[in-house]
């Protein structure tokens, strides 16, 4: 739609002092400028005034005595647009609704009647004041089969004492209209958190509560860790903001006031079958139109945010295996040690002796299969894929091993991983873990050094650490030399040595140099010869690998192995979505207008589309269309000149909040230990066209089998041109000269490839002119190359 501009009118001002009163019109109380703003700004307006013995407008050469009013502070008051007939029309279009915060006078001269003349200015805050002024003072929980509050102010989706990991702590069902604290483990979602705030902490009257709609409807998309704010208002500029692709606002239309998000985008935007909803409000402005309407415009192009190429990265790859030890003292620490007594063998300068291992490497990397033969380090792929079959380099000098590993308490690791958690476990994560071989009956024999005394009665108990300043384990029995034996001597003690220290075998993990990562290039590199890089760091996003070998107990006389390698779990789904969500914000150019207007801008009707939080889309001037894409942030409206200022800004986005966090602890696709994970299936995305208009949302499969031309089939809804894009420049995937996969050709491993597409009919006049639409797609089994992402600018249906 296209705004348009109304003649100049003047508005009517009510008040009431409660809100169930009926409003009282003040025809003399004559607004002077508004200010409506996306939150965290408050909408205000200051109004006018004048006392004294003054001749009203409208009123000829009478001049009547007005006092100044007082007693308004606390009063709500609202402006109103007059219908054109008010005897027949009842609809008076409510502009903004507000309460009175303060006022001051400005003194003029004495008059006649010696009561003096001046101005009084009052000045209002919005609505979302109030809700700024509504503390958070503690929690509701339920406590069945009661809900009851306590002065504990407490964290949504994090228990006490468990750090950064996200938990639900939320009820199962509503009571009394939202969701309350409670012991049933639910997780909270943004939506969820915005109505137990504004029914529990909001006031009784007026009672505020979201909107209804597809841009509310986001909120239940992002689940996150948030601490208790302090108010309402706080709480929800925590939930919604538009760094995380929402805005928000007080609206009143009715009677009752209203929380309103907003989305900033202009087009559905999926990604890991997630599609956030675009803003429900799209205007255009016709400059040419409107040009003895305009004061002043102001156009900026922001070209500074557009990259080349997007490197989204999680964390750093979780790796656990088996590792050979060798002793981490020296020959002459050995021998004084021997030479001592008991007692001198129990000074700190000998702490380390039999005891300190360090781990052995091989090449790049510290495991060892059940062969011995070294193992590396897996390479991780720029689209989030492990491989095992080569090498990545690892930086050892001062690395420690982590103090537990990615394996769980409660399952049974060596039995092919198609097992389920034993439900008695009490959960957590499992240290590193030492074995000893030993001689028993003539045969080997295997026992857990910190169980020991389960085995052999009187054995001293031994506990396992890990060494702080380099990559080895500890052992602390009671006395050092009870791994010395076949080393000892002829050395006296009063407890000989029981056991071979050569005769260790663990299983530890550290965190590799190697990091989760997904890379998508934005331009041809061929036509940069300096990228612009993005990295954007999605810290809890996890890649968990067990190496094969990796020794997870003892079965009678024999060590019970990890079989092959796994992957005990691997975000990188999560990180394509960022990796998708950050092209489509920043593969775009982006415009923030500021326009004044010599006149007061406001449609008659309730679309109210100049007002903030809708998206402005493009802009007719001087026979050009400028694509925008930005929302209207500020609108001011200065009654006294009767002008309009409107201005739209945009952030960057938390691509990281969009995505969601990693829900540790609630299990789902995250953790894949209950099926076999090797190496991952490539996941099910649903098909999503970007564009607007009727085909938003919906789903069509697309084949590719060509590097070039058209593709479709009788049920896509639209047939188009395209060329495939690897992520990388890997050798392994087979390609054409032109960087590009070759008729015909599939990939050697699976992978994500990055999808450039057009429709059919649009000109394009050589491959250096950008494209509009870009997505992400992935093999099948047989062959065929389906868009799994899609993302476009153009409405699908137009363009076909």
């Amino acid at each position: 739609m296209t705004d348009q501009i109304d003649e100049t009118w003047e508005p009517i001002v009510q008040v009431r002092q409660r809100w169930d009163e009926e409003w009282v019109p003040q025809p003399w109380l004559r607004p002077m400028q508004t200010t409506l703003g996306l939150m965290p700004t408050i909408s205000s307006t200051t109004f006018l005034w004048r006392y004294g013995s003054i001749a009203r407008p409208g009123e000829g050469d009478f001049f009547g005595v007005y006092p100044n009013l007082q007693g308004l502070d606390g009063y709500y008051v609202r402006i109103v647009e007059p219908p054109e007939d008010p005897m027949t029309d009842d609809v008076w279009p409510v502009l903004w609704t507000g309460r009175f915060s303060d006022d001051s006078f400005v003194p003029g001269g004495n008059d006649p009647a010696g009561t003096g003349t001046g101005d009084q200015i009052f000045t209002a805050f919005g609505m979302e004041r109030i809700l700024k002024q509504s503390a958070v003072d503690g929690s509701y929980f339920f406590k069945s089969p009661l809900v009851v509050k306590v002065d504990t102010r407490l964290s949504f989706n994090l228990r006490h004492r468990t750090g950064a990991s996200m938990s639900g702590n939320r009820s199962a069902q509503k009571h009394d209209g939202c969701y309350v604290f409670s012991d049933e483990g639910e997780l909270w979602t943004a939506r969820d958190v915005a109505e137990y705030l504004l029914v529990k902490f909001g006031p009784a009257s007026p009672a505020f509560s979201l909107t209804d709609g597809d841009e509310t409807n986001n909120l239940d998309l992002y689940v996150d860790t948030w601490p208790a704010p302090k108010n309402v208002a706080d709480g929800l500029n925590m939930l919604i903001r538009r760094q995380r692709g929402c805005a928000w606002r007080v609206v009143v239309y009715g009677e009752e006031p209203k929380v309103e998000p907003r989305s900033v985008f202009a087009a559905d935007v999926t990604a890991g079958g997630v599609t956030i909803k675009p803003n429900s409000v799209q205007v255009n402005l016709d400059f040419d139109a409107k040009e003895q309407q305009l004061d002043k415009v102001t156009i900026r192009k922001s070209q500074d945010h557009r990259y080349d190429e997007i490197h989204v990265l999680g964390n750093h790859a979780w790796i656990c295996g088996a590792v050979g030890l060798s002793a981490a003292w020296s020959s002459g620490e050995e021998t004084a040690y021997k030479a001592a007594d008991d007692k001198a063998r129990r000074q700190d300068r000998y702490g380390h002796v039999y005891t300190a291992f360090r781990v052995q490497i091989a090449g790049f990397g510290p495991f060892i299969d059940a062969a011995g033969d070294p193992l590396g380090i897996p390479v991780i792929t720029d689209d989030g894929q492990v491989e095992f079959s080569d090498d990545s380099p690892l930086f050892t000098l001062g690395r420690p091993l982590t103090r537990q590993t990615p394996l769980r308490v409660g399952y049974a690791y060596d039995t092919g991983y198609e097992v389920q958690r034993d439900a008695s476990a009490p959960g957590g994560f499992l240290p590193p873990a030492v074995f000893i071989k030993f001689t028993a009956s003539g045969s080997d024999a295997y026992c857990q050094v910190d169980a020991l005394s389960e085995t052999f009665e009187g054995a001293p108990p031994v506990r396992v650490g890990v060494l702080d300043g380099e990559m080895g384990l500890q052992l602390r029995p009671s006395y050092n030399h009870l791994f010395a034996k076949n080393h000892w001597g002829a050395s006296v003690s009063a407890r000989p040595p029981i056991f071979d220290w050569e005769n260790l075998y663990a299983t530890a993990a550290l965190r590799a140099d190697v990091r989760l990562r997904v890379v998508v290039k934005i331009t041809d590199p061929l036509r940069v010869d300096n990228p612009r890089r993005l990295i954007i760091e999605v810290p809890d996003a996890e890649c968990w690998i067990v190496r094969k070998g990796a020794i997870v107990g003892i079965d009678g006389s024999s060590l019970q192995r990890v079989p092959k390698d796994i992957e005990l779990r691997n975000d990188r789904d999560r990180l394509l979505a960022v990796a998708a969500m950050a092209k489509a914000w920043y593969g775009r150019t982006r415009r923030a207008i500021s326009v004044k207007y010599k006149q007061i801008a406001w449609r008659t009707t309730q679309d109210h589309t100049l007002l903030p939080g809708n998206l402005l889309q493009k802009v007719f001037i001087h026979g050009q269309t400028l694509s925008v894409g930005t929302i209207i942030s500020r609108l001011t409206w200065d009654w006294a000149n009767k002008t309009t200022t409107l201005q739209t800004d945009f952030d960057e986005l938390d691509f990281i909040g969009l995505a969601g966090r990693s829900r540790s602890g609630s299990g789902g696709n995250r953790l894949n230990i209950n099926s076999p994970v090797s190496p991952p299936r490539e996941p099910n995305l649903p098909v999503r066209h970007a564009g607007g208009g009727n085909a938003a949302g919906a789903g069509f499969d697309v084949l590719v089998t060509k590097d070039a031309g058209d593709a479709g089939s009788d049920s896509a809804e639209c047939t188009y041109t395209y060329t495939v894009k690897a992520l990388d420049d890997s050798t392994t995937l087979r390609k054409n000269t032109a960087g590009d996969l070759a008729t015909g050709m599939t990939p050697e491993r699976p992978r994500y490839h990055y999808v450039e597409y057009w429709y059919a009919g649009e000109t394009r006049t050589a491959p250096a002119v950008a494209t509009s639409r870009y997505g992400l797609a992935a093999y099948d089994a047989d062959g065929d190359l389906h868009l799994l992402v899609a993302y476009g600018e153009i409405d699908k249906d137009t363009a076909c």
